[in-house]
C-alpha cells in the first residue's frame, strides 16, 4: 500500500527540483482525486457550441473534467472550420487535455523548461466520442449534402454534477422550507391511484332497486337500477380510469359516470358525462362452489378520454356520480376510480393550509 506523503519543511533542509516537482505532484493529485471521486468527468460550465458561419464553429470559454479529474480550461473563444464532406451527415466536436512544454531557458551550461502549459485542445472527429471520459463531447452539429451547417444538437453532452451517494441528505441537514415546489420531480408531482368501492347503490325513481349484501349489490331478473356518489380525495384533481366487475350479468349492464358538485360561478351543479358503456353478457355460465347459481364473472376497465380538461376535477368542489342500470339479473361487486394527484404550486399551498 502506497501512503500519501507531502514535503515537510525545516530550516536550514536543503531542496533539489525534485522537492518542488514532488510538492506540485501532491496538490496536483490531490485536486484530481477530489475532482475525480466528487464530480466526476463531463461539461462543469460554458464550452457551448454556436454556428458562427455555414461553415465555422465558435466554440464560449468554460471548463470541463476529464475521467482522471483533470481540468480542461478554455479561457477564451475559439472557432473551429467544418471541412467539406461529400454526403449529408454529422459531426461531433470535442475536447481533450493536453500537456506540453513551454519557456525555454538557458544559463550557466543548463537548459530548460520553465513552464508546463496546459491546453484544451478541440477538434472535429466524424464519429461519436466513446463514454469513457477522455475525449469530453460538446455537441453532435448535423450537415447538410454540401457540409454546411444545419443545426446543433447538445444531447451528446455529459454534465459533471456533484456527486451524492444515496442517504447521505438527511433531513436534520435540510433548511426549513428549503424543498420547494419547483424543486420536486414529475415523480413526486403526479401520482395516481385507485379508490375502490364496494357497489352500493340507492334507489332510482320509478325502477327497481337493486338488493344490497354485504359485499355486493344484485339486480332481479326484472332488472334494477341505482345510482351512488363517489367522493374525490383530498388533493386528487384528474380522473384517468374507471373499473367495474361481478359475478354475473344475464342481460346488460348500462353505467355512465359523471363529474358532479357544484360549479360556484354559475351558481348551479355539476353535469357533465365522462363515461358511459353497456355491457352485454359474454362467456358460458359456470357453476361455482359455494353459490346458489351459475356464474359469469365481468371485469371491464375503461381510460377517460386524455383530453386535458375532460377527467380535470375542482380540488374544492367536484365530485363524482355514478348511475347503473340492470335489464335483467346481475350481481355487481367492485366499482373503482383511478385518480391522479398533480400538484401545482397554487394547489400544494392549499393542501398544507387544510383548504382542500
Amino acid at each position: 500500500m502506497t501512503d500519501v506523503k507531502r514535503l515537510n519543511y525545516f530550516n536550514h533542509q536543503f531542496l533539489v527540483d525534485t522537492d518542488f516537482r514532488e510538492e506540485q505532484e501532491y496538490h496536483i493529485q490531490m485536486r484530481r482525486r477530489h475532482n475525480r471521486y466528487l464530480h466526476g468527468w463531463g461539461v462543469a460550465e460554458g464550452l457551448l457550441v454556436e454556428r458562427s458561419t455555414e461553415r465555422e464553429l465558435t466554440i464560449t470559454p468554460g471548463m470541463a473534467l476529464d475521467r482522471d479529474g483533470r481540468e480542461i480550461l478554455l479561457t477564451e473563444a475559439r472557432t473551429l472550420a467544418v471541412a467539406p464532406r461529400e454526403h449529408a451527415g454529422h459531426v461531433y466536436v470535442v475536447v481533450t487535455y493536453e500537456e506540453e512544454h513551454a519557456a525555454q531557458q538557458e544559463t550557466t551550461g543548463v537548459s530548460g523548461f520553465t513552464r508546463t502549459r496546459e491546453l484544451a485542445v478541440l477538434s472535429i472527429v466524424p464519429h461519436r466520442p466513446p463514454e469513457d471520459g477522455l475525449a469530453i463531447g460538446l455537441a453532435r452539429v448535423n450537415l447538410d449534402d454540401a457540409g454546411r451547417i444545419v443545426s446543433i444538437d447538445f444531447s451528446i453532452r455529459h454534465e459533471v454534477r456533484f456527486r451524492l451517494e444515496p442517504g447521505i441528505i438527511r433531513t436534520e441537514f435540510l433548511a426549513d422550507h428549503s424543498v420547494t415546489h419547483a424543486k420536486l420531480s414529475e415523480e413526486v408531482l403526479v401520482h395516481t391511484g385507485w379508490v375502490r368501492n364496494v357497489f352500493k347503490p340507492f334507489a332510482v325513481v320509478d325502477k327497481p332497486p337493486f338488493r344490497i349484501g354485504p359485499t355486493e349489490a344484485r339486480a332481479d331478473e326484472q332488472g334494477a337500477a341505482g345510482t351512488m356518489g363517489i367522493a374525490a380525495p383530498p388533493g386528487a384533481n384528474r380522473i384517468t380510469g374507471f373499473r367495474i366487475a361481478g359475478e354475473w350479468n344475464d342481460g346488460e349492464i348500462k353505467f355512465s359516470l359523471f363529474r358532479a358538485g357544484w360549479i360556484p360561478d354559475k351558481q348551479q351543479h355539476e353535469r357533465k358525462l365522462l363515461l358511459d358503456d353497456i355491457l352485454k353478457r359474454t362467456g358460458p355460465s359456470r357453476k361455482r362452489e359455494g353459490r346458489d347459481r351459475e356464474v359469469n364473472p365481468f371485469e371491464e376497465e375503461y381510460n377517460v378520454r386524455e383530453s386535458e380538461e375532460f377527467g380535470k376535477l375542482d380540488l374544492e368542489y367536484d365530485a363524482l356520480a355514478l348511475l347503473v342500470e340492470a335489464t335483467a339479473g346481475a350481481s355487481i361487486s367492485l366499482i373503482a376510480v383511478r385518480f391522479e394527484y398533480h400538484l401545482t404550486g397554487r394547489e400544494h399551498r392549499r393542501l398544507r393550509k387544510g383548504q382542500v
